[in-house]
């Protein structure tokens, strides 16, 4: 049975009571003050972790995904909460203690001003202007953080930021410049994975790559299932923008090949197939083929691509692109062996996909119809895309541009990581993770000082104007609880301790993000689905709230 448990702004009850509902504002702060306790006390050389069913790690999106409440209302306030370390995340790979700790102090500075809605106090904010109130504060605190930035200049100041960043991300310095190291070589915009190392050491491989957004069509097709993760080396590939219905659309292709490699005696390659979807029947009929032929046949689907983005797959692995929806276009029956590229290795994760070693870097063309110079297919496409940036008007896109024509010549970097125990390694992964996105975050807009100071810095300033109610608490959050948890004394040494600027920028924007609707939520609905034991307990007189 599903009941549904109510939180209200104009409720009674602070604490779960059985048949009523609690104050959604009070709810609201205890959810803010337990996940500041756990998540804060993270932060900092003084800093503890945290057990979750993973591991032993401190970093706070996978510890606010762990936290759960007893009370289901609670439970859905949390969500918010995991919402903004995620959004974090995903912006800039690292800053969710950051973010999180910000997002907690500004709750309680915020509600204090929203006054109850059915007795409304004359003259009060309403919750409208507390809102663009966070969102111009937050404005003016991206702005003189900006101003904090030191912007590296030349390659030896780059890779001395890159490494001061690292080192600020983890503990092990040497583990951290060979981070810096890596990404320095590879570029911000190329691809970095992260795999289960040996020797129980960090390790680094730097090889010529591309990382698109590809997933895995079947999980049967997974070499590493644990992982998610489909590894084939020396790889025949298909590169089409094309909907695979029926096995009569590859016919031609499985065709020509069988027959060149019987006329060579050749024996059977990997196929990997990057298509705009493949249907249910199709991709059942693959995984039947695989096993009746025993050649892995592996389909990514590319439905997150851009037509574009299928040529710049086709250059790299010296594919014949083959798009069959404009009306005049090709047919996957015309599809043969020859039309097909090449990579010495693919890497298939959960969300990306990365081609190593791909034909189109030896395979070479001249630079244009009327030129003598001849270059690599990559070459030339990394040529065109340069091109087309430098004529872009629209700045988006601009930058998409040239993104994609830095991962076409940047390369992508392995990181082998491994440690004498399971909860050693879970832990430094987290750790490397950290220390790569901090790394690649330093070409978005510089460093700042770490430790809270740049923040704690931009609070006074906002103080100091008389009109920021929420922003200089937030900020100083991050500095008291660093100061907090090493005793009260540490003298951060701004110089060596550094943070990326757009870490900061993101964690601001991505606290108030969710502050602001929080601000104006006035009650919570969950469902709660009972169970028989509760039930008949409920039956024989107990609390079962």
């Amino acid at each position: 049975m599903i009941k549904k448990l109510f939180a209200d702004g104009s409720a009674k009850h602070d604490q779960p009571h059985e048949g009523f509902p609690i104050q959604t504002r009070v709810a609201i702060e205890h959810v803010a003050m337990t996940i500041e306790k756990y998540v804060g006390a993270t932060v900092g050389p003084g800093g503890r972790n945290s057990m979750t069913s993973e591991g032993i790690t401190n970093d706070g999106v996978s510890i606010l995904r762990e936290i759960r409440f007893p009370d289901e209302r609670h439970d859905g306030i949390a969500d918010a909460f995991e919402e903004c370390a995620r959004r974090q995340d995903k912006d800039a790979g690292d800053g969710t203690t950051t973010a999180t700790l910000m997002l907690c102090s500004g709750v309680p500075l915020a509600l204090k001003d929203v006054s109850p809605i059915d007795t409304p106090i004359p003259g009060a904010k309403t919750v409208m202007q507390i809102k663009s109130q966070l969102e111009e504060e937050a404005k003016i605190a991206v702005q003189l953080l900006e101003k904090e930035a030191v912007i590296p200049v030349g390659d030896e100041n780059m890779l001395e930021a890159l490494k001061l960043v690292s080192r600020t991300a983890m503990e092990n310095h040497e583990c951290a410049d060979l981070i810096a190291e890596t990404v320095f070589e590879v570029g911000a915009n190329s691809n970095t994975n992260l795999m289960e190392g040996f020797d129980e050491k960090v390790k680094a491989e730097v090889t010529p790559g591309i990382e698109m957004p590809l997933k895995v069509q079947s999980p049967s097709m997974f070499t590493n299932p644990n992982r998610k993760e489909a590894m084939h080396e020396n790889v025949i590939v298909m590169v089409a923008n094309h909907v695979f219905e029926t096995y009569s659309d590859l016919s031609n292709f499985m065709n020509t090949m069988m027959a060149f490699k019987k006329e060579n005696k050749e024996a059977p390659q990997p196929i990997v197939i990057v298509g705009k979807q493949f249907s249910i029947p199709f991709t059942s009929q693959i995984v039947s083929v695989t096993k009746q032929i025993g050649i892995p046949i592996l389909l990514l689907d590319a439905g997150a691509l851009k037509d574009e983005e299928f040529q710049d797959i086709a250059e790299y692995t010296n594919a014949t692109y083959f798009d069959t929806h404009p009306r005049d276009g090709k047919k996957m029956s015309e599809y043969g062996y020859k039309d097909a590229g090449r990579a010495k290795k693919i890497i298939a994760g959960p969300k990306q996909t990365s081609f190593i070693g791909g034909e189109g870097l030896t395979t070479t063309m001249a630079l244009s119809p009327d030129s003598d110079q001849f270059v690599s297919r990559v070459e030339a496409r990394i040529t065109d895309l340069k091109k087309l940036a430098e004529d872009e008007q629209n700045p988006e896109y601009r930058e998409e541009l040239t993104r994609r024509a830095a991962g076409l010549g940047g390369g992508v970097a392995t990181l082998y990581v491994d440690a004498k125990t399971a909860v050693d390694r879970y832990y430094l992964k987290k750790k490397v993770e950290d220390a790569v996105n901090s790394c690649k975050s330093v070409y978005e807009g510089g460093t700042v000082a770490g430790g809270g100071v740049a923040l704690k810095r931009v609070a006074d300033l906002l103080t100091e104007t008389g009109k920021a109610d929420y922003l200089p608490g937030m900020l100083m959050a991050v500095s008291k609880r660093v100061q907090m948890n090493a005793g009260g004394d540490l003298e951060v040494n701004e110089d060596q301790v550094r943070d990326p600027f757009w870490t900061n920028k993101c964690a601001i924007l991505n606290a108030v993000a969710v502050l602001k609707i929080l601000v104006t939520t006035e009650s919570v609905i969950v469902n709660r689905e009972a169970d028989m034991g509760d039930q008949f307990a409920k039956l024989l007189g107990y609390d079962v709230s």
